[in-house]
């Protein structure tokens, strides 16, 4: 049985691997050479501990190799996430030195907004969309978004919201207007409870049952066949999630 269970295992590592290194790769969260060299790196693992992962050495190994391949896609939004900064971080040098060879270019004070915002600096969005607004005061886009930036923050720090349609006073947790029934203005997404509690649990099981079985309560065949369970799960658990 722990032949059949390494093996499946093993294939189910590299399906892990071929389904989510391309994503990765197309998502700029991996360079080409980066997830060809990750691709090599999972078959020859599957390749040695096809050979050796029954061993009294080889069984904690293959438990790695699950856990590691079982997190590609938690790794995976996290390099999104990443990269996302790192192009919104290019965006505002970008547009700052537009601004210091400029200063009076309304757009680049927007498109600077929009950078921060990217980052979930909202004083700085507000700050660079008043300066736009300073320049060109009666351009209803720019107060449009700056207001809708400005009832963000108020909603972060606790406050009621105004609909910027009827100008209505809401509830902080109210969705909607009360009166004309637009949407709230968005706001910047928190960690998801998924990120911060799954990876930490997930790997305490997995060193639990590794203990059990040194400790002679598990057998191999189950705890590979536990583990694997558990690290599909998390795989699949991250990688059907919507993206963020």
């Amino acid at each position: 049985m722990a032949e059949l269970v390494l093996a499946a295992a093993i294939f189910s590592g590299i399906f892990i691997a071929f389904y989510t290194l391309p994503r990765m790769f197309l998502e700029q969260a991996l360079s080409w050479s980066e997830a060809l060299l990750l691709g090599a790196l999972v078959i020859s693992a599957a390749v040695f501990l096809g050979r050796y992962g029954l061993s009294p050495w080889g069984i904690p190994l293959v438990v790695l190799y699950l856990a590691l391949l079982g997190f590609l896609p938690y790794a995976q939004a996290k390099l999104r996430g990443r990269t996302a900064h790192a192009l919104a971080q290019r965006e505002i040098a970008r547009w700052r030195r537009t601004i210091a060879f400029d200063p009076e270019n309304v757009g680049a004070y927007v498109f600077l907004a929009q950078a921060y915002i990217e980052l979930g600096d909202l004083p700085q969005a507000l700050d660079a969309y008043q300066t736009a607004l300073r320049l060109r005061p009666n351009d209803l886009r720019i107060r449009r978004e700056y207001e809708k930036l400005l009832q963000q923050k108020r909603s972060e720090n606790g406050a009621g919201w105004t609909c910027l349609i009827c100008r209505c006073e809401n509830s902080p947790d109210a969705s909607r207007c009360l009166r004309c029934g637009a949407p709230a203005p968005r706001t910047v997404k928190k960690p998801s409870p998924l990120d911060r509690y799954v990876p930490p649990a997930a790997l305490a099981l997995a060193v639990l049952l590794l203990g059990l079985w040194l400790c002679g309560v598990l057998g191999t065949g189950l705890l590979l066949g536990l583990c694997l369970v558990l690290f599909v799960a998390v795989f699949l658990l991250f990688a059907l999630r919507p993206p963020s």
